[in-house]
């Protein structure tokens, strides 16, 4: 992945599209804060009280470590190379409209 001519990291593309994932978790009291900041995390959406949990790196250990916290639901879904792409540029930095507008 490059961006402005650096390269951000370099991956074969079965491995990029299987460290980076989507864990939807539902906990009876609100995500713990320690779930927020697992490594490998690189964003928490929120949806009521449904959270989504964007994974860039170290999947399996991050969905571990989610289950540590003994979510009522928990579900995995694959991200498309639109959302991995997005979600890893945000965790350098840039915003989506930065992304597109430059």
């Amino acid at each position: 992945m490059i961006m402005k001519g650096k390269i951000l990291f370099s991956k074969p593309l079965d491995e990029l599209k299987s460290s980076s994932r989507k864990i939807q978790v539902v906990f009876p009291e609100g995500i713990p804060e320690q779930a927020r900041k697992i490594p490998g995390v690189l964003r928490v959406e929120e949806q009521g009280r449904v959270y989504s949990l964007i994974t860039g790196s170290n999947f399996g250990d991050v969905l571990e470590r989610v289950k540590g916290f003994n979510p009522v639901h928990l579900e995995v879904l694959d991200l498309d190379l639109e959302d991995i792409f997005i979600n890893v540029m945000a965790k350098e930095g840039y915003t989506h409209e930065s992304l597109f507008l430059e």
